[in-house]
């Protein structure tokens, strides 16, 4: 991502939505605004993970412990994207990498993308729930 920021000279394009300051959000417009903003990006990163899962399961050859190690994988790569956006907690981080491996195994389960989907967007909707309250 640094990267691709330096190329732009703009590092605000990849900037996650929940680094803003909510508390500074005090009309229900602007949290509405927001909380949309975020509940959309959890539908941007499963169309994210679930190829990248899906392409290492492949280049791992499609054996039942390549599924469990791509799935493992992409669960760390998922918690880096995210390291950063929560203010570097250890915690957090191992949270979001069991939360990946259960939205993973539940794509696999489901063959589908929509489950996977709909669980992730409950989760961060709930997690906004607290946030307003």
């Amino acid at each position: 991502m640094m990267i691709v920021s330096a190329a732009t000279g703009n590092h605000h394009l990849f900037e996650h939505v929940s680094t803003h300051n909510f508390a500074h959000l005090h009309r229900l417009p602007e949290k509405l605004w927001w909380a949309g903003q975020f509940l959309f990006s959890a539908i941007n990163e499963e169309l994210l993970m679930i190829p990248i899962v899906l392409t290492m399961y492949i280049l791992l050859k499609r054996t039942a412990t390549g599924w469990y190690m791509a799935s493992f994988l992409s669960s760390i790569f998922f918690a880096y994207l995210h390291y950063t956006v929560y203010a570097m907690n250890v915690w957090l981080v191992i949270g979001l990498i069991i939360n990946r491996l259960v939205l993973n195994e539940l794509f696999r389960l489901t063959n589908s993308l929509r489950a996977p989907m709909c669980v992730h967007f409950l989760n961060d909707a709930v997690g906004i729930l607290g946030w307003m309250l």
